[in-house]
């Protein structure tokens, strides 16, 4: 029974975190600060903090340099009058058909 349990803590060690959504748990972003490759093709969107879901950044390539390396940063997009960016679908929203996680 005891190997029966350490192999099953074995497996969800190994196995639990890749099969798991990975949930954006960051603080947001800041207009022009970098972002990294993950979060550029990954998660790409994010809510800017302390504009009550009226505006979010979408990082974006800032330079690719000789070395073929990329730099990437943080760029502020404002939602349209009467709409607040949806953080679950990762567009702007009519304000009241859901709820601003801020």
């Amino acid at each position: 029974m005891k190997l029966l349990l350490t192999g099953l803590l074995a497996v969800m060690l190994v196995w639990g975190p890749q099969t798991r959504a990975q949930k954006d748990t960051s603080a947001g972003c800041r207009e022009r600060a970098t972002c990294s490759k993950h979060e550029h093709d990954q998660i790409r969107l994010r809510l800017m903090h302390g504009t009550n879901c009226t505006s979010f950044c979408h990082c974006a390539t800032l330079a690719t340099h000789d070395d073929a390396t990329v730099t990437y940063h943080w760029v502020r997009q404002n939602c349209s009058l009467g709409t607040q960016f949806d953080s679950s679908k990762g567009v702007c929203n009519h304000v009241g058909h859901f709820v601003c996680e801020h």
